[in-house]
């Protein structure tokens, strides 16, 4: 098995790291909700605003191969609404 690189987030990252999250919440998402492939990544488009270097978040993503394979993401500090 090859190892597993821990590196910090990057913007070009973005579409592997929807691509994850939709296949690690297929089930949950289709079962409950009767949601599409389509629809899940649609919601996760819209809700992972997301930019490296945002300093209210640690955001790490696990590769292998050079490919994505897990995405962590901590909250630092409470964002001010606009």
């Amino acid at each position: 098995m090859d190892h597993i690189i821990i590196e910090e987030y990057q913007d070009k990252d973005f579409e592997s790291v929807i691509s994850l999250l939709v296949h690690s919440f297929n089930s949950k998402f289709c079962h409950r909700q009767n949601l599409s492939v389509s629809e899940i990544k649609d919601i996760i488009y819209a809700s992972w605003d997301l930019k490296a270097g945002d300093l209210s978040y640690l955001h790490f993503v696990a590769k292998q191969n050079q490919n994505i394979v897990g995405v962590i993401l901590i909250l630092c500090e409470k964002k001010k609404r606009k």
